[in-house]
């Protein structure tokens, strides 16, 4: 890279390269496509489209002709200009464009990048990049309510507080009035109650006038198609009902399937949809949706073979599917409302709420999640886990075989005795899995817990 002055070889989604600045107008254009992408970029004015550096002639009117190009832009922004000095007096100019920081139009267009080529960016995305740009201080959750304070169900704003205080994710504000609580929590704009705390708190009566938007529309549907109904519900509370709701709906209409494991005396129940991974999508589902449309929901819909949730709103902030299958920065589309779960503890604020809802369907043999965004809307889809039809899906058996067998084990031993190929991460999470269900017990905490038979386990029969 020396003996090209630190200029890449070639073009690509961040780099643009202009023979002379004759073509500056092309090049200023594709740095504001840049600027409308995540990682922004550099046009080089001086290299061939090939990537041979030729250099340009350092005139005095180069500040006046991209002055006139950078007035283009709009909103009024002036990239940085640097000088690469090359043998014969000749220069490349570097224009570099931070990405993140749209959207932006060049003589009144919107442009993308698609690999090294620019594009007329549609109307429909620059609108939502317009709207991200101005969220974070005139988001919908911020703004005053239409409900009161006695239009809140205060019980289980006080229940929420001593939760997130119970598992330190508050400190005691030594006081249990409703307005110090919505205070500290963020659910007070200008002294006043806003919407996050409708969302959250909001009793049903509230919600049905003022807000038809906290709904959750749940369905079973007769075969894999949506042309008969089995169950046809919908329900409008606040977040903290809706995600009971939907979960008791999902747990009715999806069956334990049970079957009698070879030499042990019990029997293995699996759900059909693991509880925490519909739990995970649901609370995700509440959190991440755009409220402000009036007509939006969250949709659950059961087939015979998946189980389909759906939230108003597709991905934010440039985040894409390919980014929830690893590790990602989590940003909210409604922060306070996240705020309120992260401290009671149903969500977690680490961008791991996919990666997990994966790990757990992968530590229990089910197939992994699948995450469609169409810009409007987002949905997870569950495949049915259906275990009779592969008895070597599930990690559980083996775990509960060496528990019979040896009494008490710790992950260590586990993951050494059963020549686990996993990590101990997924031994854990069926261990907690199988705990949920009542069949093993741990005992100790921290490095010294051990993991037994339960009871119930130990006792249970054939039958």
């Amino acid at each position: 890279m020396d003996d090209r002055y630190g200029i890449p070889l070639r073009e690509s989604e961040s780099v643009e390269f202009k023979l002379s600045m004759a073509e500056l107008s092309n090049g200023v254009k594709a740095g504001a496509a840049m600027m409308n992408s995540a990682g922004g970029g550099s046009v080089y004015i001086g290299v061939r489209d090939d990537g041979e550096i030729v250099g340009i002639e350092q005139g005095d009117r180069s500040h006046d002709r991209l002055k006139r190009e950078f007035d283009k832009i709009t909103p009024s922004y002036w990239p940085m200009v640097e000088t690469i000095q090359l043998d014969l007096g000749r220069i490349v100019l570097r224009i570099t464009f931070p990405g993140n920081s749209g959207p932006f139009r060049y003589d009144d267009h919107a442009s993308i990048r698609i690999g090294a080529s620019t594009h007329r960016m549609p109307e429909d995305q620059y609108q939502r990049l317009i709207l991200e740009r101005y969220h974070t201080s005139d988001r919908w959750e911020l703004k005053p309510s239409q409900i009161r304070t006695e239009d809140l169900d205060l019980k289980r704003l006080v229940s929420t507080v001593e939760t997130a205080i119970s598992v330190a994710r508050l400190e005691d504000p030594g006081t249990r009035d409703p307005q110090i609580l919505m205070q500290g929590l963020g659910l007070l704009s200008n002294g006043g109650i806003n919407n996050a705390a409708a969302v959250v708190f909001g009793n049903e009566d509230a919600l049905l006038g003022s807000y038809p938007q906290c709904k959750v529309r749940l369905a079973r549907f007769e075969g894999t198609t949506k042309n008969q109904f089995r169950d046809n519900r919908q329900y409008t509370g606040n977040l903290f009902e809706l995600l009971r709701l939907a979960q008791t709906f999902v747990s009715e209409h999806t069956p334990i399937q049970s079957r009698i494991v070879a030499d042990q005396i019990q029997r293995i129940d699996t759900p059909r949809y693991h509880p925490e991974v519909v739990r995970e999508a649901l609370v995700n589902a509440l959190v991440h949706r755009d409220y402000a449309e009036p007509g939006g929901a969250v949709d659950v819909a059961i087939y015979d073979d998946r189980l389909v949730i759906t939230s108003t709103g597709g991905l934010r902030f440039g985040l894409t599917v390919a980014d929830l299958m690893a590790t990602h920065q989590s940003r909210p589309w409604n922060q306070i409302v996240a705020n309120v779960l992260q401290r009671q503890g149903s969500f977690e604020s680490w961008g791991r709420g996919t990666l997990r809802m994966i790990d757990i369907s992968r530590t229990v043999g089910a197939p992994d999640p699948v995450f469609e965004d169409d810009r409007h809307s987002f949905s997870v889809i569950l495949q049915r886990n259906d275990v009779t039809t592969n008895p070597e899906m599930s990690s559980r058996e083996p775990i509960l075989a060496a528990l019979s067998e040896h009494g008490s084990l710790s992950i260590s031993e586990l993951h050494s005795l059963l020549s686990w190929s996993g990590s101990r991460r997924q031994i854990q999470l069926s261990l907690e899995r199988l705990r949920s269900l009542g069949l093993v017990e741990i005992v100790g905490k921290n490095r010294g817990a051990r993991w037994t038979l339960s009871s119930r386990s130990a006792n249970r029969d054939l039958s």
